[in-house]
């Protein structure tokens, strides 16, 4: 099961995927990209859109 958590912290919506079976991902949506973060706060990819951001992470999880 995965659980998405958003917070709006400085102007921009952050949002958390925890999964128990794999590390947990946030990622931020700004106004022209969506950035993925690994747990440890490194920037992982930028997507063009939330869906597919909620994707890689996906597949980052199913790979572990």
């Amino acid at each position: 099961m995965v659980v998405r958590l958003y917070q709006f912290m400085m102007g921009q919506l952050y949002a958390t995927m925890m999964n128990a079976d794999s590390d947990n991902y946030s990622y931020i949506i700004y106004a022209c990209e969506v950035v993925v973060y690994a747990a440890d706060g490194k920037k992982l990819v930028s997507c063009p859109t939330e869906d597919e951001a909620v994707e890689y992470i996906r597949s980052q999880a199913k790979s572990q």
